[in-house]
């Protein structure tokens, strides 16, 4: 089951790479502050993108004990929101839930509380390449100055671990690997059985890097170019006074 807090954009492109990726996911709650506009046009794009999934809109304001049962289920949550106090208490959480947190992007913010992070948090040396909580980033430096809920827990440098490096380092193990793909090694290095987890969650959190969006940017121009669409505008940085 996936559940998701919030309504906007980043939302809608979560659902979307989730339903796509994972065809085993039958069931979506999407948990806003009210039901607005916003959430049941959200609602409706998704059931008609998706048909074979059953999503249901619950309103974290009026419809509180529904949202507990479906986090309680869940898989997975996502949250992109603007929130500047946690949306559910870790007590919610089962074991093994692994949770993506995209919305914080201030030390005043958060969108989850300090003992859920801490379920994630592994012991220095431990668990880095196995099972066992684990939380991933985007950027090391800039969560540390940025991501309200793990400054709120102390969370150290040493307990991080940048969702880059673990991608390359699984392709380097997949290069030496001739019987596997990258996809499929990608697939297992972070396989882990919900009744091992003693409690611990993973987590992924990003506040957002401005590289990534030059590398994506220079992806979608380069693949625009390949296939021939849209209008490149040669010399586009030059200053008027260039010309």
């Amino acid at each position: 089951m996936l559940v998701v807090f919030g309504a906007g954009q980043q939302i809608l492109a979560h659902i979307s790479l989730f339903a796509k990726r994972f065809p085993t996911i039958e069931s979506c709650t999407i948990v806003n502050r009210s039901l607005n506009s916003r959430l049941l046009d959200l609602l409706q794009q998704c059931s008609q993108s998706f048909a074979n999934v059953k999503f249901q809109a619950l309103s974290s304001s009026n419809d509180i004990d529904k949202v507990r049962e479906a986090t309680k289920k869940s898989d997975i949550i996502i949250c992109a929101t603007s929130s500047t106090a946690p949306l559910f208490p870790s007590s919610w959480v089962r074991d093994g839930t692994h949770i993506i947190l995209i919305g914080s992007y201030r030390p005043t913010m958060k969108e989850v509380d300090t003992d859920l992070i801490q379920r994630a948090l592994p012991g220095l040396g431990d668990h880095r390449n196995g099972p066992g909580p684990v939380l991933l980033v985007d950027s090391i430096k800039a969560c540390q100055m940025e991501a309200g809920e793990l400054l709120d827990a102390g969370v150290t440098h040493d307990q991080l671990q940048e969702i880059g490096h673990v991608v390359q380092n699984t392709r380097n193990r997949a290069s030496d690997r001739s019987d596997d793909s990258s996809a499929e090694v990608m697939e297992t290095s972070y396989s882990i059985e919900r009744n091992s987890l003693n409690g611990a969650v993973t987590i992924f959190k990003s506040v957002g890097i401005g590289i990534q969006d030059v590398v994506i940017a220079s992806a979608v121009l380069e693949k625009a170019l390949e296939n021939g669409i849209g209008t490149q505008i040669l010399d586009y940085n030059r200053r008027s006074s260039d010309y």
